[in-house]
């Protein structure tokens, strides 16, 4: 198993039956810089309207499955979006069922669900990058963080507010930010994620 010292520090060393290899900065060995240099165009990036959402307003969004989403995160993001007025959150849209159950919490929460905004899936990747460099802040999934999703972020250009947990997959974004140089972006509770997120939209 490939691992580093952040999704698997030392001290979890004894949960694991298989050999581990560390790597030295991050588990991810990843990079689009040689292969998308579209991404570094601005005049190639598309605008906010083509993806249905407003210039001048801060979009807070995520990519990964909504199944990742716990009802302690959104009601977080809830609390978010009425302490940032001007802001939205983009997701992904699926499963349909899914949008469904997140509208109707929404608005049970008392919060418009024209809030929220949603896209499907696009091809090729170099333009799911792109109009994830639309987006203002990565909010990052708790239990199951953002993996690909989360470094397609960061190389899109778009910073990422993280809450590291106690298990490899809740320790990825930690992972991923240190990696680029922004441990200030980690939290170690739900109140300092909402915080922050906070902070950097207002």
């Amino acid at each position: 198993n490939v691992v580093d010292r952040t999704v698997c520090p030392r001290s979890h060393r004894d949960f694991y039956s298989e050999s581990l290899a560390y790597m030295p900065h991050c588990y991810q060995t990843n990079s689009f810089r040689d292969l998308y240099q579209e991404l570094l165009d601005e005049s190639k990036l598309p605008r906010r309207s083509s993806h249905g959402l407003k210039d001048g307003v801060v979009v807070f969004c995520t990519f990964n499955r909504l199944g990742r989403i716990t009802p302690d995160v959104f009601a977080t993001w809830i609390r978010i979006l009425q302490r940032v007025p001007n802001s939205v959150v983009w997701l992904y849209r699926h499963p349909t069922f899914a949008v469904l159950r997140l509208l109707r919490e929404a608005r049970v929460q008392g919060m418009d669900t024209r809030r929220f905004v949603f896209s499907g899936p696009i091809m090729p990747k170099v333009e799911h990058l792109k109009r994830l460099s639309l987006a203002d802040l990565y909010l990052d999934t708790l239990i199951y963080n953002g993996h690909t999703t989360g470094s397609d972020a960061l190389w899109a250009g778009v910073p990422m507010v993280t809450l590291q947990g106690d298990t490899f997959p809740s320790r990825v974004g930690a992972s991923l930010s240190r990696a680029v140089g922004m441990p200030e972006m980690i939290t170690s509770s739900l109140q300092e994620y909402e915080d922050k997120a906070v902070a950097l939209g207002n």
